[in-house]
């Protein structure tokens, strides 16, 4: 009791007693009881039936000793470089193979051999019992662990006990320099403009002033006889227009400004706020969730990034760009480390029912799935 006492010197501190704990004690008191499931209460009238008793107590209290001790061992390498560590007293005594401290290791090594010694006498039934108050203590530790309140971050199962039949999981994530190592936008920025400078190298050059020369009199230079005034030699009539790189470059840096800066101004138009009978306005500090000013912010938000979508499609910088080029550019992009080995898990996963949604200001979507899918 000492040796507790020093793991939780609040140990007198009254408590709610989490639901989990309750159910836990409840299962051990009526395994000790001879209250177990598939076994009739006058199993236990004589007093060699008793005997196979404690193989089944034991079988149901092991699994809570063996998953802490586990548990220690796995948390001990937060301890490094922290020796101030708030939980360090558990965390080495649920790692010790000390019993002077009341070390979980060699406390669970020790009940597993009397359990296994126990088991000797037990029939194939008698031993299926066991297993089964195992499993049945295992999944009421892991029901506690998962219950227990997120008090600081942590990383944890993205999907817990996911019922198919009944839940989806649906993803929210955000591509563009969360994801992506470099935003995709400006990926397809990159290729409009090297697909113009091909489309600049592929006009005809300028020809010397004395080409005309040998012209004949009062026939057009280079114009081919039913050639269409204004019509380009040998461009054919689909053939997609192209604007030249320099004015690319330059509607690419007028989209990006004018992006820059409206996006600084709603986004300061959102978090400002007035208050009647004052003329002024200050910036808006939220003290807890207002979903309708949430869902009104947003909306704005959204016919902004519209707005500046349709700007961009009006100004034909992307007019031309070939889609399987796009596909292929998407599969060669670089992501953080970790985020295709997350969505491939997801994709691969057929135990889990689930949507994955990408929020990005890219104009094409084939670029995004193309690069998670490969």
């Amino acid at each position: 009791m000492t040796s507790h006492l020093k793991w939780y010197p609040d140990i007198g501190t009254k408590c709610t007693l989490n639901p989990v704990t309750l159910k836990f004690t409840e299962f051990l008191k009526a395994t000790a009881s001879g209250k177990i499931e598939g076994v009739s209460a006058e199993k236990f009238e004589t007093e060699f039936e008793r005997t196979k008793l404690p193989a089944y107590i034991f079988g149901a209290m092991i699994p809570c000793i063996r998953l802490y001790a586990n548990l220690g061992k796995e948390l001990l390498m937060f301890l490094q470089g922290n020796p101030t560590h708030q939980y360090r007293i558990i965390i080495r005594n649920y790692a010790s193979e000390s019993l002077e401290v009341c070390g979980l290791q060699e406390l669970a090594k020790k009940n597993e051999k009397l359990l296994d010694k126990l088991s000797i006498t037990l029939t194939t039934h008698e031993l299926s019992i066991v297993e089964k108050l195992y499993q049945k203590a295992m999944e009421i530790e892991v029901g506690f662990l998962l219950g227990q309140p997120l008090d600081q971050k942590c990383v944890i199962p993205i999907s817990r006990e996911h019922n198919l039949d009944e839940e989806r999981l649906v993803i929210f994530f955000k591509f563009d320099s969360t994801c992506s190592v470099v935003d995709s936008s400006a990926i397809l920025a990159e290729m409009t403009i090297v697909s113009a400078q091909k489309s600049d190298d592929n006009q005809p050059k300028n020809k010397p002033e004395n080409e005309s020369e040998n012209q004949p009199e009062n026939q057009p230079e280079n114009q081919p006889e039913n050639q269409p005034e204004n019509q380009p030699e040998n461009q054919p009539e689909n053939q997609v227009v192209r604007l030249l790189s320099e004015v690319v470059k330059s509607t690419w840096d007028d989209i990006c400004k004018d992006y820059t800066d409206e996006y600084e101004q709603c986004i300061s138009t959102l978090l400002l706020t007035h208050e009647k009978g004052k003329h002024s306005f200050s910036y808006f500090t939220a003290e807890k969730l207002d979903y309708e000013r949430l869902c009104i912010a947003l909306e704005q938000l959204s016919d902004f990034e519209k707005r500046a979508n349709t700007r961009v499609s009006e100004s034909g910088v992307l007019r031309g760009l070939r889609l399987d080029e796009i596909k292929r550019v998407g599969e060669l992009m670089v992501l953080q480390d970790g985020c295709k080995n997350f969505f491939q898990s997801i994709i691969k996963n057929e135990q889990l029912n689930a949507d994955i949604h990408a929020l990005s200001c890219c104009w094409c979507s084939d670029l995004i799935r193309s690069n998670i899918m490969t």
